[in-house]
């Protein structure tokens, strides 16, 4: 076997990873969105049931009603056609993505490990690996950072809100269920900040991501450790270098999801 058959083997193994890891996460998000309209539609008719008895003695809630049966119907018939859809694609069965998802890393596990495969050509696909890891990073980085700055804009939003509303407006009356609101939307909010911890998780993958650009850029340019020796001495310490920082990445993510005191003894 050729060096260039290697490789364009390993390049067609790679974009079918990539192809199904694409897959999967279409099919996770899907499936999050069909459960989460799926629970919408009940939910939201109990609690205007619900709030309907303090404020349909003020108001006239016959518009109110309208517009609920209105989305209820769209989230019903979003969710059901979302179903119908998704099963015929199997785009609903992200259990069977995942499997032939490890069947692909199973199978390009044992083709680095063939006798055929040199070190340095597993290095050089490892480091072009390291590189698109960069922008996945970034991404999922820049997502955390969204999800928390919208819960922070809540918690600081709904705060003064409360703060405006209890005093300019009497202890009874509607006034009183938009405190009780926006009470419960801050306390969500500050909830699910703390215990998800986004902004942490935002600022690890951005420094892991802005760490490993910093040694490929040190390993292109030939600076730092990557200033002398072979060819082959920096790129085994670039590989070094990247699987370290991988390492102390997974520790920190580990480290936010356990709780903060099992945190804190260990």
């Amino acid at each position: 076997m050729t060096s260039d058959q290697v490789t364009d083997d390993l390049i067609k193994l790679r974009g079918d990873i990539s192809e199904k890891e694409l897959e999967l996460r279409r099919a996770r998000f899907l499936t999050s969105t069909a459960k989460v309209l799926t629970a919408t539609v009940p939910t939201v008719l109990v609690i205007s049931w619900i709030a309907s008895y303090p404020v349909g003695t003020l108001f006239d809630l016959g518009p109110a009603w309208a517009v609920v049966g209105v989305l209820s119907a769209a989230a019903g018939l979003a969710a059901v056609i979302l179903w119908m859809v998704g099963s015929d694609k199997k785009l609903l069965a992200p259990h069977r993505l995942d499997l032939d998802l490890e069947r692909l890393y199973d199978e390009q596990a044992l083709y680095f490990g063939a006798d055929g495969i040199e070190l340095t050509l597993r290095q050089e696909i490892y480091r072009g690996a390291t590189t698109r890891d960069v922008t996945t990073l970034r991404k999922r980085g820049d997502g955390y950072r969204l999800v928390n700055n919208a819960f922070q804009s809540v918690v600081i939003v709904g705060s003064l809100a409360t703060t405006t509303v209890a005093s300019l407006s009497p202890t009874e009356g509607p006034s009183k269920w938009l405190t009780v609101g926006f009470s419960a939307a801050v306390g969500l909010s500050a909830g699910f900040t703390g215990y998800f911890k986004y902004r942490e998780r935002a600022f690890y993958l951005r420094q892991t991501a802005d760490d490993l650009e910093e040694q490929l850029n040190a390993y292109n340019l030939g600076l730092g450790a990557y200033a002398e020796g072979t060819t082959d001495e920096r790129r085994a310490e670039l590989t070094g270098r990247i699987e370290a920082i991988r390492v102390a990445q997974q520790r920190r993510e580990q480290q936010l999801d356990q709780p903060k005191a099992s945190a804190e003894s260990s």
